[in-house]
């Protein structure tokens, strides 16, 4: 009687395996929990780092060229050679400028003490597809055809829109569009659009619209050395404002049209 009395007890105490299975379906709900929270964590923290990394990729950007229009220049006896060319026809905007850049612009390293460069900011697909702002520059004073190596520097990433406005003083409204190369408008404001916001595709994550103005007036040609105001043969004659014609026998000239003729550059 003492032996079955112990073997009992000792029975009892042991776990079925009913027991067992409930823990362990316990045990993994909990897992489960721990797991899913984790894994919510992981993407929120992607999440706000993408969307801080998109936020400073918009700033340098928009810094970026908003420094290029500031130091935008133009000289009048040498105005091909600084022609100010903004293409808005495509779906992303074009901007091609000479400029006297700062020596915190990106890439200034490159270049020295070569400040006054051609800057071009021109949307293209990246590795991936995705659209992306790539920003090449030169030197204005060194020929283009010496140019060996490009060196294009990505502003920002998944960009959405790029676009810019200019301000007509003579109709005293904004244009979609600047037509003239040799003309500088007075005021320009740009919109870029970078990073797509959640599963809707056409919605930016993060947009910013500054408004720039521009040094309007080009340097005049008596500023430029001695006896730069006559003209020289081998040179096209100038107009009654003292700037280059390229259309020699016309008594004035409005502007290139970028419509008729293509960009005018270095």
């Amino acid at each position: 009687m003492k032996r079955r009395v112990s073997s009992n007890r000792v029975a009892s105490r042991a776990f079925t395996l009913i027991e067992v299975m409930l823990a362990l379906g316990m045990l993994m709900m909990v897992l489960s929990v721990i797991y899913s929270t984790w894994m919510a964590i992981l993407r929120s923290k992607n999440a706000a780092d993408k969307a801080a990394m998109h936020a400073q990729r918009s700033r340098i950007a928009m810094r970026a060229i908003e420094d290029a229009l500031q130091g935008v220049q133009v000289f009048q006896m040498n105005q091909p050679y600084y022609a100010f060319i903004a293409d808005t026809s495509g779906e992303f905007a074009l901007l091609s400028v000479a400029s006297r850049l700062p020596d915190s612009f990106p890439g200034s390293g490159m270049f020295g003490d070569q400040a006054l460069r051609r800057v071009n900011f021109q949307v293209e697909p990246g590795s991936n597809g995705v659209p992306q702002l790539v920003m090449r520059q030169y030197p204005l004073l060194l020929a283009t055809n010496a140019i060996d190596t490009d060196y294009p520097i990505v502003l920002a990433t998944e960009v959405t829109d790029f676009a810019f406005e200019f301000w007509d003083a003579r109709r005293g409204e904004w244009l979609s569009e600047w037509l003239y190369t040799n003309q500088l408008p007075p005021v320009v404001r740009f919109l870029l659009g970078i990073g797509r916001r959640g599963d809707n595709a056409s919605l930016p994550q993060t947009v910013q619209v500054p408004t720039v103005a521009l040094s309007a007036t080009p340097v005049p040609a008596e500023l430029q050395g001695r006896g730069a105001g006559r003209p020289q043969a081998g040179r096209n004659p100038t107009n009654a404002t003292g700037v280059p014609n390229p259309n020699p026998g016309t008594s004035a000239n409005p502007g290139v049209n970028l419509r008729t003729q293509g960009g005018v550059g270095p």
